[in-house]
């Protein structure tokens, strides 16, 4: 059932407000009582739309990424390749520098794992929002504005992954710690991307 725009609003306030919790305080150490203060609601506010902390937590490593996915196969055809590409990894960098922190809490609790998986299965929206990265580089290879010398999936992995492991290494050792970074590293993967799915018909991507 889908909710109401206010309903929707609240939901995407108490998301908001536990990112900024967990980010300061861990997954942990988070309660649910700071995430309601934070948000600037009553505590019971929070189990009107969710089942519980976990589920909140869930809710927000769940939804970030998805989202920004599902908006890409809309772009085939409106601009370049390399545009699209360089704009999505930038955002995908600020996705996993935000997830990343979530993930690592949860993939230390074997429980938190399960509940996680169990959540994607019975999420089929969310199980396809993920394959909008290669759905649209597959559109483009069939309309030769990209390469099809690989596998759309394989590419889209290259630039997810890509952004993922930049994401992680600069939360381990700080983005001064990078040989690459900013807005060099991003142009530099999706450039390597795209050679990588091979000639366009002297048509530039």
């Amino acid at each position: 059932m889908a909710l109401g725009t206010a309903a929707a609003d609240k939901r995407i306030q108490l998301l908001a407000a536990a990112q900024r919790v967990i980010a300061r305080r861990g997954l942990a150490a988070a309660t649910t009582r700071e995430i309601a203060s934070e948000a600037g609601v009553a505590e019971g506010t929070i189990y009107r739309y969710f089942e519980d902390k976990v589920d909140l937590c869930l809710a927000v490593v769940g939804n970030r990424l998805p989202e920004m996915l599902r908006r890409l196969p809309d772009e085939a055809g409106r601009r370049s390749p390399r545009v699209v590409l360089t704009d999505f990894v930038t955002d995908a960098l600020d996705a996993w520098t935000e997830v990343i922190p979530f993930l690592s809490g949860v993939t230390a609790d074997p429980e938190l794992v399960k509940r996680f998986r169990e959540r994607k299965q019975d999420d089929a929206e969310a199980r396809s929002a993920f394959r909008g990265l290669a759905e649209y580089i597959e559109t483009e290879q069939k309309s030769g504005r990209i390469g099809k010398d690989a596998d759309p999936r394989l590419l889209a992995r290259i630039l997810f992954g890509g952004a993922f492991h930049h994401a992680y290494m600069s939360i381990v050792v700080g983005a001064d710690g990078l040989e690459l970074r900013g807005k060099r590293f991003v142009e530099m993967l999706v450039d390597a991307t795209l050679r990588a799915a091979g000639s366009t018909n002297g048509r530039k991507p």
